[in-house]
């Protein structure tokens, strides 16, 4: 599955809407945004990893046992 782009670019300007009343301590408020960011892209990477195709070729037969994938 790509990643989606509409869904990274809600997730970012729901991250900027959040932070629009605590502009206090903006060093704060950048570093709880580029968070926000940096979660959304690592969400939709795994979402990513999680539902590709594997395609292998055996000539030798059919192939047993467990595959296991981890994207985190």
């Amino acid at each position: 599955m790509p990643v989606q782009k509409a869904i990274l670019k809600n997730a970012i300007k729901t991250a900027y809407i959040a932070e629009m009343d605590k502009t206090s301590d903006p060093e704060a408020s950048i570093d709880r945004i580029a968070e926000a960011i940096a979660d959304a892209v690592a969400i939709a990477i795994v979402e990513g990893v999680n539902t590709a195709v594997v395609a292998l070729a055996n000539t030798a037969g059919p192939v047993t046992g467990t595959i296991t994938a981890s994207a985190v």
